[in-house]
């Protein structure tokens, strides 16, 4: 898919709910677990890499009604992908890896307030994340490491996105968002 039709897709998942008014909400007591393929990535500047699809699992409860039409979900989010650098530098080549791991906790408001389909779950939130890297280095000349540090750190991002049940418990996603990627898509399954 071009990246054009990519972008009118997402486009449309994102402003249509906006404009149709409607929702199938997440309900307190609810619980979500979702899994997904992560595209795109906030990780830093790989123009030059390959890259891995990301994965993300996500859980998130129901906790809270709010005033208004809507319920709080809480969560934990986990998301993993590997970039990998390869070049040359004069009579070596090299090889360069990074793996990114972003662990984090999730609240996200979940609209109720359109009723005229059912099947759609709008929702929004921020995620507080550990943001975890592993580097590694490797020559055939047998140099050392050029000193690269990639630090671990913790993370604020937000993110929206939309769930369409095509039955009572089984839906599919789609995420804006800057966890392990910029979007994710996957399926969820609500008990």
């Amino acid at each position: 898919m071009n990246r054009f039709r990519m972008g009118s897709f997402v486009l449309a998942l994102v402003v249509f709910p906006m404009l149709s008014g409607f929702s199938q909400s997440l309900q307190r007591g609810e619980n979500l677990v979702s899994a997904g393929i992560a595209v795109g990535s906030s990780l830093g500047n790989f123009d030059f890499s390959s890259s891995s699809p990301g994965i993300a699992l996500q859980y998130e409860m129901g906790y809270m009604n709010l005033d208004g039409p809507g319920v709080l979900g809480l969560g934990g989010y986990v998301g993993h992908k590997n970039f990998t650098h390869n070049g040359e530098n004069g009579s070596y080549s090299y090889s360069q890896k990074w793996s990114y791991t972003v662990i984090g906790f999730r609240a996200a408001y979940h609209y109720s307030g359109w009723t005229k389909v059912s099947q759609l779950d709008p929702y929004g939130g921020l995620m507080l994340s550990y943001n975890a890297v592993n580097y590694s280095y490797s020559a055939t000349d047998g140099n050392a490491d050029p000193g690269d540090q990639y630090d671990n750190g913790l993370g604020l991002s937000g993110y929206v996105g939309g769930r369409w049940f095509f039955t009572k418990n089984i839906a599919a996603y789609m995420e804006l968002g800057l966890g392990v990627s910029n979007l994710a898509v996957g399926a969820c399954y609500k008990f």
